[in-house]
């Protein structure tokens, strides 16, 4: 009778001091893409998933290489327009430099040109000739959709009126700019609202985040309208005539928050026919007649009796 057949032999043992390598595919598949545009924050730690906070009205600190380099810059900047039957000139061969974090006023007449060269700046139109160059980008070169992509996520614009849209609440004002925009902003819906609710705290407006803007004064809207231009971080913010349609006092206010916005780094071109708001800049240039008439350092800059009184921007 034959032997019976030896017992299978034991599987070998698992080095106990040896750790299983980490399920970097199952960790990753549960992991939603940052650039996903219903990606969430992960829910198994969320303290540890968000980011530090930061102050959200400091702007991105400029490139290492070129601290005080030019941001953006425009040649021979000429734009017509057709009036009737014949052509009406707006700017005629205008030149201008902005550097990373400077603050630019925009003087004039009315007609010389100060909103035209605002929205050739902002990609809203394009020049008849001449080119505007922004961190070495040309944005002739560009087509419309890579356009569309500069004015969402490159660009900051606030216009006299504030624009918001009148069924959102002030907070949907703000957060639509993120959801469209995917410029500076990743992380998802939760990272989208959080940025939102937090720049309208920092323009004084947490307490009036539910309220549409039929509610809000019209200081109030502009701060709104102010908030939305950052959400996707701008490299500039382009402002025309910011405070034109405001009193005296809620001006002051808005002003100042441009102040402190400038003072964290922020760019800023702002359109304006007061001399006393031009005093908020580091610089003036004056349009005359479609041409660069004049540019100059603004004396009062750092000390203007124009921001001294808002209340609301403390905790800024």
């Amino acid at each position: 009778m034959s032997d019976p057949p030896p017992p299978s032999a034991d599987p070998p043992k698992a080095d106990p001091l040896k750790a299983d390598p980490p399920a970097a595919d199952a960790a990753s598949a549960k992991t939603p893409r940052a650039d996903s545009p219903n990606a969430d924050l992960p829910k198994s730690d969320p303290s540890s998933a968000d980011p530090p906070k930061a102050d959200p009205l400091k702007a991105d600190p400029p490139a290492a290489t070129e601290p005080t380099g030019v941001l953006l810059s425009a040649e021979g900047l000429a734009k017509s327009y057709r009036v009737g039957g014949s052509r009406l000139e707006v700017l005629r061969g205008v030149d201008f430099e902005l550097k990373h974090g400077e603050f630019v006023a925009v003087m004039g007449r009315s007609g010389s040109g100060k909103s035209t060269l605002l929205h050739l700046l902002g990609g809203l139109d394009r020049p008849d000739a001449g080119r505007i160059v922004i961190d070495g980008q040309d944005l002739a070169k560009l087509p419309k959709r890579a356009l569309d992509r500069y004015r969402r996520g490159r660009v900051g614009l606030v216009f006299q009126q504030h624009h918001l849209l009148p069924e959102l609440s002030a907070l949907d004002n703000v957060r639509i700019a993120g959801m469209l925009g995917r410029g500076g902003v990743a992380g998802g819906r939760k990272v989208v609202a959080r940025r939102a609710g937090e720049l309208l705290a920092s323009v004084g407006l947490a307490d009036r985040a539910g309220h549409k803007p039929s509610k809000l004064s019209g200081g109030e809207r502009q701060r709104v309208a102010i908030a939305r231009s950052l959400m996707n971080k701008p490299a500039v913010l382009l402002a025309d005539e910011p405070t034109g349609n405001l009193d005296a006092e809620t001006a002051e206010d808005v002003m100042k928050l441009f102040h402190d916005l400038h003072a964290n780094g922020q760019a800023v071109v702002m359109v304006t026919h007061d001399t006393a708001i031009a005093g908020a800049a580091q610089r003036t240039i004056t349009l005359a007649q479609g041409r660069l008439a004049k540019s100059q350092d603004t004396q009062s800059h750092g000390g203007t009796g124009l921001l001294g009184d808002a209340q609301w921007t403390d905790d800024l």
